[in-house]
């Protein structure tokens, strides 16, 4: 189903103009995703459930999520992707309450507790603002012209 979704948005984004450099931001914000859940895998912040993979690497399933997540966020919210100061304190809340809702839903656990929660939501303050920047200025003249 989540394909559908993504496939039928990513074609109505290409089909209204708006979808530039749709695909580079999908592929960026996917293999970041994969990295820094791969990374609290490995540090065993958090561990996730049904994953074909190696335990210590993010599962295809969270891949789809971060490619439906990218979606979602280029299509409604791109024209805010430079206010930093309103993704950090959206990501320093939004990440960790996500990440929660699966640990209740049963597709992971958090050995050390709720403290991944606050790691989640730091690492993902930090970076997440970084990367939308990084996008803008480096893949979206655009923005800075």
């Amino acid at each position: 189903m989540a394909i559908v979704v993504s496939a039928g948005e990513y074609a109505w984004q290409h089909f209204i103009g708006k979808a530039q450099h749709l695909l580079l931001f999908i592929i960026l914000l996917t293999v970041f995703g994969f990295i820094v859940d791969t990374g609290f895998a490995s540090l065993n912040l958090i561990n996730f459930n049904a994953n074909p993979f190696n335990a210590g690497l993010c599962p295809p399933w969270m891949i789809g999520m971060w490619i439906n997540f990218a979606i979602i966020l280029y299509a409604h919210l791109f024209n805010y992707f430079t206010r930093y100061l309103w993704f950090t304190i959206a990501s320093l809340l939004g990440f960790p309450i996500a990440y929660y809702i699966g640990v209740h839903m049963g597709a992971a656990t958090l050995p050390p507790g709720n403290i991944s929660l606050v790691v989640v939501g730091i690492t993902w303050g930090i970076l997440f603002p970084l990367e939308l920047y990084g996008y803008r200025r480096y893949f979206d003249k655009a923005c800075y012209a």
